[in-house]
């Protein structure tokens, strides 16, 4: 049994023999051919959600030596410290949606603070289906400053904790890039 691109090409050579030559009967076999991958690599995606990665920031918001990580509830990851982050909005800055992600779920402004791009990881939660692109920042915020617990349904409670001495679980991508500084000698 022969495939739709085939059957397209018989009809095609059939109907235009005379009208087309051999040259461009090829390339567009070819295009129909690429066509019908492109159309394979679309129903497979729909199959699995990896086919879209998802782009995630996380803040490293430290104060003297210490970051802030949060104990997540209600999504992928469910009791592993993270910290304050989320995801990037189409269209939206990656630095504004550092500030946006902090505020929203510590309370904690660090719109006039120096924020500075860290690393990145590329996190599979193959239990989930899901495929993130996590982008890491750091800010240093004063020693005084104290998080609020903005949103109950996505967090326990906000603590503060020195990098060598982070609780576990942690967070996937997380867990990742401290693994990653600490045999870098950074942390």
């Amino acid at each position: 049994m022969q495939n739709s691109v085939e059957n397209f090409v018989d009809f095609f050579n059939e109907y235009y023999r005379d009208s087309y030559d051999a040259e461009a009967r090829f390339k567009l076999k070819a295009a129909l051919e690429a066509w019908e991958s492109v159309q394979k690599g679309l129903a497979e995606c729909k199959e699995t959600k990896y086919c879209e990665p998802k782009v995630g920031v996380g803040v490293f918001v430290c104060r003297g030596g210490y970051m802030l990580l949060g104990k997540r509830k209600g999504s992928h990851g469910e009791g592993e410290w993270s910290l304050p982050g989320g995801h990037l909005d189409p269209g939206e800055d990656i630095v504004d949606c550092c500030i946006r992600e902090v505020l929203e779920e510590t309370d904690i402004d660090i719109s006039n603070r120096i924020i500075e791009f860290e690393e990145l990881t590329n996190d599979l939660f193959p239990e989930e289906g899901l495929h993130y692109v996590t982008l890491f920042y750091y800010v240093e915020v004063p020693g005084d400053t104290e998080a609020k617990l903005m949103e109950p349904d996505k967090c326990e409670g906000w603590e503060w904790f020195r990098l060598r001495k982070a609780p576990k679980p942690l967070f996937k991508p997380l867990a990742q890039l401290i693994e990653k500084k600490l045999r870098s000698n950074i942390g």
